[in-house]
């Protein structure tokens, strides 16, 4: 009835406002197996979306498809499946409103820039002094107050190793 197979497949927009006043203070119109709409926002129990709940099953039943006739238990997993539409529906509509793919590569470069900008103002004199990993193979990590005094003393112990030597 909604042209929704996937959650991939968009959904039918919801009906107007006006369409909605009318229904609910005048009990005209509404939604109808020709013209099945649901009302997406905060909740999904809404008088259009019981109304449309009640055709819903009216219009499953009369199809004679399927094997079940009990109205009431169709109407309570289409209220379970609601649900599900709207969440399908407030992810249709994040995606529309997000930023292209590109746009979001290009923010997080920035706030990597900003981060690494951060921490060379916060740490002016370690934030650049690299040493390597375990590996010996990269120099990834910055090298932390404590970790400096470490390789001072090392290389002063292997200078004077060195110079005992040559003496």
């Amino acid at each position: 009835m909604l042209g929704h197979e996937t959650k991939n497949d968009p959904l039918p927009p919801p009906p107007d406002h006006a369409e909605i006043n009318a229904f609910v203070l005048a009990k005209r119109g509404g939604p109808t197996a020709e013209n099945f709409q649901l009302q997406f926002g905060k909740t999904h129990l809404t008088e259009w979306n019981k109304k449309a709940v009640k055709v819903f099953a009216k219009t499953f039943v009369e199809s004679g498809d399927y094997t079940s006739c009990d109205k009431r238990k169709i109407e309570e997993a289409f209220k379970v499946h609601l649900k599900t539409l709207f969440s399908h529906y407030d992810l249709q509509v994040r995606n529309a409103n997000s930023l292209p793919s590109t746009q979001r590569i290009v923010d997080s470069w920035q706030a990597a820039a900003r981060r690494s900008r951060r921490n060379t103002v916060r740490n002016p004199l370690t934030s650049h002094i690299i040493y390597p990993t375990s590996s010996c193979s990269s120099f990834s990590r910055t090298a932390s107050p404590r970790a400096i005094v470490m390789m001072i003393l090392s290389v002063t112990e292997i200078s004077f190793v060195i110079w005992a030597m040559t003496a």
